[in-house]
This record gives structure tokens, C-alpha cells and sequence, in this order.
């Protein structure tokens, strides 16, 4: 990934196989050091528009809902099994 554009911008790179990108912790793409990239020779960045969201809000809604559905059940139920824990310790108690 060393070559640098002709005209000094912003580089485009082109993979043979998007496949050897792995996605980083910041969601940027990192390429292994033997990837085989070109750089478009006509790249196209277009000033003053806005990039499209790549997230559907009312999916993610809905999977955030269920995932505190699934939280809220899962901790109702360690509170009955520590109930449950509670009431088999007394039960064993030798008076």
C-alpha cells in the first residue's frame, strides 16, 4: 500500500480479493501487508454530499429490544435460582 497517487490526493485502492480485509476495532478496514491492490486511476469523491447510513434504525430497534427483553428474563431468573439456593440451604440446616 506504499504507492502514492500521481496527482498527491487521496489514494482509492483496489483489492484483487476484498475477502483478506479484516475489519479493525474502529471499523476501518486493515489490508494483510501481502495484499495485491492497484489505485484507481479515476477515483470520484463528490464535495458536499453525505455518505448513506449503512444501519437500519428500525432493526436495530428491534434487536435491542430483545436483547433487553433476553436480559431482563435471564436476571429474573438467576434471582429464582438464588431464591431457590436460599430455600435448599435452610432445608439442609440441622437444628
Amino acid at each position: 500500500l506504499s504507492d502514492q497517487p500521481a496527482s498527491g490526493g487521496i489514494p482509492l485502492y483496489l483489492f484483487d480479493y476484498t475477502r483478506v480485509l479484516q475489519r479493525g476495532n474502529d471499523g476501518v478496514f486493515i489490508a494483510p501487508q501481502d495484499a495485491r491492490t492497484t489505485i484507481d486511476p479515476n477515483p470520484e469523491m463528490l464535495q458536499g454530499y453525505l455518505e448513506g447510513s449503512n444501519v437500519n434504525v428500525m432493526q436495530e430497534m428491534a434487536r435491542m429490544v430483545s436483547n433487553t427483553r433476553a436480559f431482563e428474563s435471564s436476571q429474573k431468573a438467576l434471582t429464582a435460582y438464588g431464591k431457590i439456593g436460599r430455600q435448599v440451604a435452610e432445608l439442609g440446616r440441622i437444628q
